[in-house]
């Protein structure tokens, strides 16, 4: 099953590449290749990651983080078992802002 984005998750990945992309030509597309990178891993292991135990079981959310960023992927199960990307989250963002794209799953 291929994981999916969530809207918002994606607006999220590509400001962060272009936040990137103007601190230093070429970081934005290696923030790029490392999002990929990561949510490959994902899919191929939907049991890693790092639980997000604030949220119910079912969805059972996990994060994964970027390498060589402080930013993660969080990823959850929706109804039919698919896994969905919620959010492209800094890891200095506020936390629990994603709650409500729990709607989602």
């Amino acid at each position: 099953m291929t994981l999916r984005f969530l809207a918002e998750a994606v607006r999220e990945a590509q400001a962060a590449a272009r936040w990137y992309e103007r601190r230093e030509v070429g970081l934005g597309q290696t923030f790029n290749e490392r999002l990929v990178e990561r949510a490959r891993q994902a899919e191929a292991l939907p049991g890693g990651g790092r639980l997000e135990r604030s949220a119910p079981p079912e969805h059972d959310l996990r994060w994964f983080d970027l390498k060589q960023f402080p930013y993660a992927l969080l990823i959850g199960k929706t109804a039919d078992g698919a896994r969905l990307v919620l959010a492209v989250a800094h890891h200095k963002r506020r936390p629990g802002y994603w709650s409500a794209r729990l709607s989602e799953l």
